[in-house]
């Protein structure tokens, strides 16, 4: 079983679901239009690739944030390449948001309801 096989079983998870809405609540928003925003709330069209646009929003740095857990342009490649992901889809941001939670070491604190102590190992993520 590959990574990606191991983290797309982690995705159908009930609590990986609930994690990751969480996620999204405070990076994007809990509609479909997460999935295409970029950092300041405007949305980007084409979802076959990160965006790459540098945002600037008065009171915080520049940043290629985009998607609905708001991945730095630089993470997405990181994401891209060890998942083999083919696109910048709501599928793929879902399942490169595992492998974020699980390089962090907490994806079997998700995965065991130890939400607090994900939380705590996401931090510096999200």
């Amino acid at each position: 079983m590959t990574l990606r096989d191991d983290l797309t079983d982690a995705l159908a998870n009930a609590n990986v679901q609930a994690f990751l809405r969480v996620i999204r609540a405070g990076e994007s928003s809990q509609d479909d239009r997460a999935y295409r925003m970029m950092l300041g709330g405007s949305l980007f069209g084409d979802t076959s690739a990160h965006p790459n646009v540098t945002v600037r929003v008065p009171g915080l740095p520049a940043s290629t944030a985009a998607g609905a857990y708001q991945f730095l342009h630089g993470t997405w490649g990181e994401c891209k390449t060890a998942l083999d992901l083919p696109d910048f889809s709501p599928a793929s941001q879902d399942l490169a948001a595992v492998y974020l939670i699980r390089r962090r070491g907490a994806l079997a604190d998700v995965l065991a309801g130890r939400i607090e102590t994900a939380i705590a190992k996401c931090a510096k993520e999200w």
